[in-house]
């Protein structure tokens, strides 16, 4: 896919305005094409090589034109295309260019530990300020001895002229306030395991040893090497088969590595509020227990209707805090809803939500009470219980032999809109792995040595 068009009938439904000072037009059409227009943007980079993509978007007799990087969208004024020759300049000028300058990442090519150790001494330079490689992340991880976290075969930045953005001329024009490139260099990291998307779990009991690793990962990491990862998603847990292995990105200072392009993280409840609380690693482990839940409700065998398992998967979208928070406060009345065919899987999220409904809790006036629910509160602060609750769970034998895989389960929004998946939840190893078997389905087997066009 090279690029796209948006066509919209009126002008009314750009998703810019006209003043540059004001350039994100605030209705709800506007916000709705932006919306558009980025899902089909990081779709393009998600699923192919890329280091930056191109769109058209055409609202009646008026097109903009726009370029995608991590930086941000660079998007040209409004022009007439019915009197302006610039719309067919620009498609006569994409279809000549070369792959680089279309946004072809052509340095990307399956390499062996010899060529990647190439590849990181012919290039490299400083990280941008402030910011750590994630090779120095991972080696300070692995210096530190924290558990089921990858190795490291290679990184380096990529050379090269389109491997940087952000760094736009004077004959830019940014809105006076509230706007800035931030400048990123594309930097490449080969890790020592090729893992499969956590929702491709074999079983319930193996779903639970998936959540339970990671948890390890980041309980290591922030005692051990003080490390705080603030990105907790189903996008950043891997499954390697007998290891399970959670995905740590760039740091700044000590704290947090954060994808250049967000995937859909699932946020505490407690940052949700007007004004947020000071956050703490515990908003991590509440983390860990909502992309629990989701992942049970989206590909757990379930007997939800589809109507039902959409509405459950679209609390954990919603930014209405009250919403949110339902889904810890009710407790087991969460699971119970949910229609598990796993009781064991339903055994456990019962206990955890049990306890985790405590965190939002409303005081009892019980003196009593009060003290047993802070207790609580107290406890589930901390790792260590709700690592024990997973790894206890994950020593029944009888929940183990059984093979209840994952379910690519229908969904029906309330809009009566039927989706499998719903672009902007679609993460680049979910994306990349389904292209895969789709091709394995078509074509049959392929020996490991013949296949050499994995790139898109």
């Amino acid at each position: 896919m090279e690029t796209f068009i948006e066509l919209k009938f009126d002008e009314d439904e750009d998703g810019f305005d006209s003043d540059i000072e004001e350039l994100e037009s605030f209705s709800a059409v506007a916000r709705d094409t932006r919306g558009q227009l980025i899902t089909y943007l990081n779709a393009m980079q998600a699923s192919q090589y890329r280091t930056h993509g191109f769109g058209v978007l055409v609202t009646g007799k008026t097109c903009r034109l726009l370029r995608h990087t991590h930086s941000g969208i660079e998007v040209t004024t409004r022009f007439n295309h019915t009197s302006r020759s610039y719309l067919a300049t620009f498609f006569w000028r994409l279809s000549h260019a070369s792959p680089a300058i279309r946004g072809i990442d052509g340095t990307f090519e399956p390499a062996t530990s010899d060529k990647a150790s190439a590849i990181l001494n012919a290039v490299g330079k400083a990280p941008l300020e402030g910011y750590h490689r994630e090779g120095e992340v991972y080696k300070r991880l692995h210096d530190n001895s924290v558990r089921n976290i990858p190795t490291i075969l290679a990184e380096a930045d990529v050379a090269g002229a389109c491997h940087c953005c952000g760094a736009l001329g004077p004959a830019w024009y940014f809105p006076s306030v509230g706007y800035a490139a931030r400048q990123h260099q594309h930097y490449r990291i080969v890790l020592g395991v090729v893992g499969e998307p956590m929702s491709e779990f074999q079983s319930t009991w193996e779903l639970n040893k998936v959540v339970l690793h990671a948890l390890q990962a980041h309980h290591d990491a922030v005692v051990k090497a003080k490390v705080d990862h603030r990105d907790v998603s189903a996008g950043n847990i891997i499954i390697v088969r007998s290891e399970y292995v959670s995905k740590y990105h760039e740091e700044k200072e000590v704290r947090v590595y954060e994808k250049a392009v967000r995937h859909s993280t699932i946020h505490r409840c407690r940052l949700l509020k007007e004004q947020p609380e000071i956050r703490t690693f515990a908003d991590d482990l509440e983390s860990f227990v909502l992309v629990y839940l989701w992942c049970a409700a989206r590909y757990a065998p379930n007997n939800m209707t589809p109507l039902s398992r959409g509405q459950a998967l679209q609390r954990f979208d919603s930014q209405n805090i009250f919403t949110r928070i339902t889904l810890l406060v009710v407790g087991r009345a969460t699971a119970y809803q949910y229609k598990l065919s796993s009781q064991y899987l339903y055994h456990v999220l019962w206990k955890i939500l049990d306890r985790y409904k405590y965190r939002y809790s409303a005081p009892s006036g019980d003196p009593e009470e009060d003290r047993e629910a802070q207790r609580i509160k107290d406890e589930i602060e901390k790792h260590d219980w709700l690592e024990n609750a997973l790894s206890e769970a994950s020593g029944n034998k009888n929940w183990e032999a059984i093979l209840d895989r994952s379910v690519d389960q229908e969904i029906r929004l309330e809009n009566n809109e039927s989706a499998r998946h719903r672009k902007s939840h679609y993460t680049e190893y979910r994306m990349i792995f389904e292209r895969r078997m789709e091709q394995l389905d078509e074509q049959g087997p392929v020996p490991m040595e013949d296949d050499s066009d994995d790139a898109v």
